[in-house]
């Protein structure tokens, strides 16, 4: 599906959560049957779907940091979480109700790489 709408290159923002969800609910699956490689494969085929949304990007970065974590890939996790929280301060800025919570949960995912 993700080559579909690559070629297309426009894709309705419909189409385009709906397709995040999905590939979400993928990975998710399969992280919770602890294959952590094919889970992280599956974000990263979603990366080009979140490249234009900055809270759906900031929220990508945080899950595929997790699995990367899991994969005891802290170097990367870290990049990942780093970038995130970037993202997530910018929003809490104009948002705080909706991202102050991002914010601290990307901080303890930081710590618990410590």
């Amino acid at each position: 599906a993700s080559d579909v709408y690559k070629r297309q290159g426009q894709t309705p923002a419909s189409e385009v959560q709906l397709l995040r969800n999905l590939f979400e609910q993928v990975a998710t699956i399969q992280e919770d049957l602890q294959d952590f490689p094919a889970g992280l494969q599956t974000l990263e085929q979603s990366a080009f779907l979140v490249e234009n949304d900055l809270p759906a990007k900031a929220d990508w970065l945080s899950k595929s940091g997790n699995l990367l974590l899991k994969l005891n890939r802290f170097t990367e996790a870290e990049e990942n979480y780093a970038e995130a929280l970037k993202i997530y301060r910018q929003l809490a800025e104009v948002n705080p109700e909706a991202y102050l919570t991002d914010v601290g949960m990307t901080l303890n995912n930081l710590g618990v790489l410590l």
